[in-house]
């Protein structure tokens, strides 16, 4: 076992059952991080994911309960590559994504991760897939992966979400598997405008008529926001539960995983939305 994996490992056999201390845990990935990087670890590299990949199985529901900009605090880590694998991979999610996306969709998948989805959606014939991460080392370490002479076209690039260099309407499809999540543990308001920063730039770069496609555990604050913000923009979401990614084999997430369909439609002027009284929790 790696020396991150023992170093790990010392301090979750030290926490008492029910006494998880998340402060404790948020500066144990910090060093975590700087470790890996003093070793020259890519995420992806065989001593990182087994300890990520430890950690995420071991507490990774506490921490996306947490709240409180925890979750960000592990991106930055590192670790955000591990928690995104318990959404599900491509094949427990296409039988929902796949009726929102053509294969002749322009798709640009935001905060990529070490995710594999990009490279089974181009093996899967969507050809027109542009991805992105903040993260250098992820990025550098998925064009030597997954963009290789096989799959041509497929590229990765360093950019944030919230910020792109795309030109207006350039996407029919901006796909977001677990960033929302990652960008707004609770609902403060430096990290709701933050938000609004994401999907206003979500708004700019899809065509009339393309879906916003979010693979999400949809926390009360986010499905809240969510459907507030693109309700009043005039926007159709509907919502989907992927039994298929909850159970995949190996899962020790045990928490519902939706898929959110938000199709954009041009606001007529003068017309307010109708209002739905509903539950989304119905679908639960």
């Amino acid at each position: 076992m790696c020396f991150l994996c023992c170093f790990a490992i010392t301090f979750l056999c030290s926490q008492e059952p029910g006494a998880f201390d998340l402060k404790r845990f948020e500066q144990l990935a910090i060093q975590v991080n700087d470790l890996s990087r003093q070793k020259q670890l890519a995420p992806d590299d065989e001593d990182m994911i087994d300890v990520k990949d430890m950690i995420a199985s071991n507490i990774g529901r506490q921490v996306l309960r947490a709240g409180s900009g925890n979750l960000v605090v592990l991106c930055g880590a590192g670790l955000r590559g591990s928690l995104i694998k318990r959404y599900g991979e491509y094949v427990e999610l296409c039988s929902t994504i796949n009726k929102y996306m053509k294969v002749s969709d322009n798709i640009l998948n935001i905060g990529c991760g070490n995710s594999k989805l990009s490279a089974d959606l181009y093996d899967g014939g969507y050809k027109n897939l542009k991805n992105i991460d903040m993260s250098e080392v992820v990025i550098k370490n998925m064009n030597k992966k997954y963009a290789t002479a096989k799959r041509p076209g497929l590229s990765f690039e360093q950019m944030d979400a919230l910020n792109t260099t795309y030109e207006n309407e350039q996407f029919n499809v901006v796909l977001d598997k677990g960033t929302l999540d990652a960008l707004m543990p609770d609902n403060k308001q430096d990290t709701v405008e933050r938000i609004e920063k994401l999907f206003k730039e979500v708004d700019r770069i899809l065509k009339q008529g393309g879906r916003y496609i979010v693979i999400s555990l949809l926390q009360d604050h986010i499905v809240q926001f969510l459907v507030s913000y693109f309700h009043s923009l005039g926007w159709m979401l509907r919502i989907s539960r992927c039994r298929e990614a909850e159970h995949a084999a190996g899962r020790s997430l045990i928490q519902p995983v939706f898929v959110v369909i938000v199709t954009k439609f041009k606001k007529i002027p003068n017309i307010t939305p109708v209002s739905l009284l509903w539950d989304w929790r119905v679908i639960l």
